[in-house]
C-alpha cells in the first residue's frame, strides 16, 4: 500500500510538467538566469551607485562660493539703523534721504532692505584629506565590482549544478525506463515459456519481480527528474529542457604548483580582502589629516541696499 500511494504521488508530479518546455543549451540558459536574477540586479545597481559616489569624492574638497540673501520691508519707528554699521559711500544704491531719517516728520515712511553676501573657501592642502577620500571612493567602486564577480561566480556555480543534475537524472531516468521495457518483454517471454512448461513458475516469478523493481525505479527516477527540472526553472525563471550533455574531454589540470598559483591570482575572495586592507589604509590616513596642518584661502563681501 506504501508502495502505492508512492508511486501515486510521482505520477502527479509528473504529470504536472508543461509540456511547452524550451530547448536550451547551457549558455543560453545561463543567459536567461542572469537577466532574470534579482541578487545579479542590485550587484549592478551598487556599481552604479559606487561610481556616483567616485563622482562627489572628486568634488568634495574643490573651491565653493556660497551666496545669500535676504530682504525686509521696515518702519522707520521701529528700524534701527545704527545695526548696519558705517555705510561706505560705494554702496550699490544710497539711501536717499539716509541723513533725514531719525527726524520726526519722517515718521511712518517705510524703508526695504535687501542684503546680499558671497563668500569663498578653497581648501589649498587639507593634510592629504582630500585624496584619502577619493581612494576610499575608488576602493568601494572596486569593491562593488568583485561583489558583482563573487554573485555571477555563485550564480553560475548554483546554475551548473542544476542544469547538469538535470541532464545526469534524465540520463539516469531513460536507463530505468529501457530496463523497465526489457523486463516487461521478458515477462511476456516467461508466462510464454511457462505455459509451455519449458521453465518452472519460479522462474516466473523471479522475472516478475525484478520487473515490479524495475517499475519502481523508473518511477522514483522520474520524481527526481521532475524536482530537479522544478529547481532550474525556478533559477532561469522559465519553462526550459536542458539539451547539453556532458563533456567527457576535460582538460588536465597539469602542474600542481601552476594551477594554486593560477587560483590564488583569480580569487575573488583573496581580492575582496586585499581591498578592504588598502581601504583601511586609506581610513587611516584620512583620520592622520586631523592632526596636520591645513592650508584655506577664504574670503567673503556683503551689501546692503536701502529703498525708501
Amino acid at each position: 500500500m506504501k508502495n502505492n500511494k508512492c508511486i501515486f504521488v510521482l505520477t502527479a508530479l509528473i504529470t504536472s510538467c508543461s509540456a511547452d518546455a524550451v530547448d536550451l543549451s547551457a549558455i543560453d540558459a545561463y543567459s536567461l538566469a542572469s537577466e532574470n536574477s534579482s541578487v545579479l540586479m542590485a550587484a549592478k545597481l551598487r556599481i552604479g551607485s559606487s561610481e556616483l559616489k567616485v563622482d562627489a569624492a572628486k568634488d568634495l574638497y574643490l573651491p565653493n562660493i556660497r551666496l545669500t540673501g535676504n530682504y525686509g520691508n521696515f518702519n522707520v519707528n521701529d528700524f534701527n539703523f545704527n545695526s548696519l554699521g558705517n555705510i561706505s559711500s560705494d554702496m550699490p544704491i544710497a539711501p536717499y534721504g539716509y541723513q533725514d531719517l531719525s527726524r520726526k516728520d519722517s515718521l511712518g515712511v517705510s524703508v526695504k532692505t535687501t542684503n546680499l553676501a558671497v563668500s569663498g573657501l578653497w581648501p589649498v592642502y587639507t593634510g592629504g584629506k582630500r585624496n584619502a577620500v577619493i581612494n576610499i571612493a575608488e576602493l568601494e567602486n572596486a569593491d562593488a565590482h568583485l561583489d558583482y564577480l563573487i554573485t555571477e561566480s555563485r550564480l553560475y556555480e548554483n546554475f551548473i549544478q542544476k542544469y547538469y543534475a538535470v541532464v545526469l537524472l534524465n540520463n539516469h531516468h531513460l536507463s530505468a525506463k529501457h530496463t523497465t521495457k526489457n523486463l516487461k518483454h521478458h515477462v511476456e517471454t516467461s508466462l510464454k515459456l511457462y505455459a509451455q512448461g519449458l521453465i518452472s513458475e519460479l522462474d516466473v516469478l523471479k522475472i516478475k519481480t525484478a520487473y515490479e523493481k524495475a517499475k519502481t525505479v523508473e518511477y522514483k527516477s522520474e520524481g527526481r527528474l521532475e524536482v530537479g527540472t522544478r529547481q532550474l526553472r525556478e533559477l532561469v525563471k522559465a519553462d526550459i529542457h536542458p539539451i547539453d550533455g556532458l563533456d567527457d574531454n576535460n582538460p588536465e589540470l597539469g602542474e600542481l604548483d601552476l594551477v594554486i598559483e593560477n587560483v590564488l591570482s583569480n580569487n575573488l575572495n583573496l581580492r575582496k580582502i586585499i581591498i578592504k586592507k588598502k581601504e583601511l589604509q586609506e581610513f587611516i590616513n584620512y583620520r592622520k589629516g586631523d592632526f596636520l596642518p591645513g592650508v584655506y584661502l577664504a574670503g567673503s563681501k556683503s551689501y546692503i541696499i536701502l529703498t525708501i
